[in-house]
């Protein structure tokens, strides 16, 4: 059942939520009653009017106590850390509508233990239910530890598919000589070692969802196998001329960019289209900032739980330290974080000076301010700045690694690359493929392209 406060109590609430089923409503006249109750009970979510008195004390409150509490404040969009923002003026009918709405995709997210408050994951929570109804095959982009398979797993839970299993299998990991055979299977006697028939993950995943993630790692040769199984349904095991079908939806992750990939002749056109017809792209932490708060509250009472012990908690300059950090590990890093200081705190809360060491250990780049400035400035400051140069030490870094010399002439760049490999290797095509990664076909496609001819 749905639990949902009203503060304060309101008829025009009441009428808004007549409809709902499996709703439990509780009214609040003041808020000393409210914050006792969300600090016993907890509640899914609270519906406040954004003009009573003391709200940014209830939504600070909210964020310490019952993290998971959607909250939805009427009438006053200045209100911070707020989920929904619904106008005052907006018809019963109107209310009621968005409300659901926002209930659905939240509880969806929830139910896969995602967690924020940006509408950059409630977008992501949208996508995915949507998709979640459906059958197709979905890609899931992001960074390294934004919750890539969190996400699959919730399409997968809440899909037809549900009472199949869900299969993950990390592509990047497994040699190439053994992933086709783990993929597909091989039958007795296919390769010395081969004693006996086994079933690969399509057949282990009959019925339910296959997840390939790091599917940028895969190699072409099994890309074309793959893209098979998707236009027909059948795969062959490895040594066997038998042909078996595969009941299996496929969701696929990456944290590279595979339109990149394609153009250097490493992942397929024709896969990554069949692939990324139904795409969700979860933004990274530094890209979504006002959820940290909220991940922050939940990570410290899960770590609370575990160790059985209270967390004194961190001081304002601390967090404005987690805040002004651009988390390169994402959701991941932070978990981590917060598990490292809430297991070893004792007594007195966490302060800027007792976590300044572990931005400095692990920044990217190593980049500090000028000393005169770190003289001037608080030291919580410095570390925005800092984390300020290395996103755009970051970016630089990137079109280094596309771009030799960090020129932005891409085309001139990738000419002069393709000419320097047929040098080396004495313009010997198949070698010279073979140095830049890509085919043959490939190659000599640029080279047309470029105009590039033998000396």
């Amino acid at each position: 059942m749905t639990r949902i406060f009203l503060y304060p109590d309101k008829k025009f609430f009441g009428e808004a939520l007549s409809s709902f089923e499996g709703v439990k409503l509780t009214a609040f006249s003041d808020t000393p009653s409210l914050l006792r109750r969300l600090k016993s009970d907890g509640a899914d979510a609270l519906i406040i009017d954004g003009d009573v008195p003391h709200i940014s004390g209830i939504v600070r409150f909210l964020l310490e106590h019952t993290p998971t509490t959607a909250l939805v404040v009427v009438g006053n969009e200045n209100v911070k850390n707020a989920d929904l923002f619904i106008p005052r003026e907006v018809s019963v009918n109107d209310f009621s509508a968005m409300l659901r709405k926002f209930l659905e995709v939240r509880g969806f997210l929830l139910s896969g233990g995602i967690l924020g408050r940006s509408r950059a994951i409630y977008s992501v929570g949208e996508i995915a239910l949507k998709l979640a109804r459906t059958d197709i095959s979905v890609l899931v982009v992001g960074e390294s530890g934004v919750g890539k398979e969190l996400v699959a797993r919730l399409v997968h839970n809440r899909s037809e598919r549900s009472s199949g299993e869900f299969v993950p299998v990390n592509v990047g990991a497994i040699p190439e000589s053994l992933l086709e055979s783990e993929l597909f299977g091989y039958v007795k006697g296919a390769f010395t070692g081969a004693v006996s028939d086994r079933i690969g993950l399509f057949e282990r995943a009959s019925g339910g969802t296959l997840f390939l993630d790091e599917i940028g790692d895969m190699p072409v040769s099994l890309q074309v196998k793959l893209l098979r199984v998707l236009e027909t349904g059948r795969f062959y095991p490895v040594g066997s001329s038998e042909e078996r079908k595969a009941d299996v939806r496929i969701i696929a992750a990456t944290n590279r960019d595979l339109k990149l990939e394609m153009d250097m002749g490493r992942f397929r056109s024709d896969l990554y289209f069949r692939l990324a017809g139904a795409k969700i792209y979860i933004p990274p932490l530094r890209e979504r900032r006002e959820d940290i708060p909220v991940l922050v509250a939940s990570f410290i009472k899960e770590v609370e739980k575990k160790t059985g012990k209270p967390f004194p908690g961190f001081t304002d300059s601390a967090m404005r330290f987690v805040l002004g950090y651009h988390w390169p590990g994402n959701v991941r890093e932070l978990r981590n974080f917060i598990e490292n200081f809430v297991s070893l705190a004792e007594g007195s809360p966490v302060t800027g000076e007792d976590i300044k060491g572990y931005f400095a250990e692990h920044s990217q780049t190593g980049r500090k301010l000028p000393v005169r400035w770190r003289e001037n400035i608080p030291s919580e400051m410095a570390v925005i700045l800092e984390s300020i140069l290395e996103e755009l030490n970051y970016i630089r870094r990137r079109i280094d690694s596309l771009v030799p010399g960090g020129s932005l002439n891409i085309e001139e760049s990738e000419r002069e690359l393709i000419e320097n490999a047929l040098k080396l290797s004495g313009w010997n095509k198949s070698n010279a493929a073979r140095i830049l990664g890509i085919d043959r076909k490939t190659l000599y496609r640029k080279m047309k392209r470029y105009e590039i001819k033998e000396d």
